[in-house]
């Protein structure tokens, strides 16, 4: 099965139904589940999803939705920030995010 990384913004849409993005969202999640692809998150996006929807959302829709997230948490280690550190060190020429874990290292939440 295929995984596919999700990131805020487009929970974000798909949570917020004024979101000019919504309705994309909702229709590539309809993709993935066509395809039988696995949507999987990163320690991190849950934490910056969770403070995202507070501010935007209120506390209440942010707290359940992370206590009722069901898709597989990949969690960041220290090994993938210290990897990502001296990417970002070594091409200073290039703008990189720091990378999430490889979906075969995962360990489901």
């Amino acid at each position: 099965m295929a995984r596919v990384l999700v990131d805020t913004s487009a929970i974000y849409a798909l949570l917020d139904r004024s979101d000019a993005r919504h309705r994309a969202a909702r229709a590539a999640l309809k993709r993935l589940q066509k395809a039988a692809a696995e949507p999987i998150l990163t320690n991190f996006i849950v934490a910056e999803c969770h403070a995202l929807l507070m501010v935007r959302l209120g506390a209440e829709i942010a707290r359940k939705w992370l206590l009722g997230n069901v898709w597989p948490v990949e969690r960041v280690t220290v090994e993938d920030e210290q990897s990502a550190r001296e990417i970002i060190r070594e091409y200073v020429d290039k703008t990189f995010r720091i990378p999430t874990p490889r979906a075969s290292q995962s360990s489901s939440a």
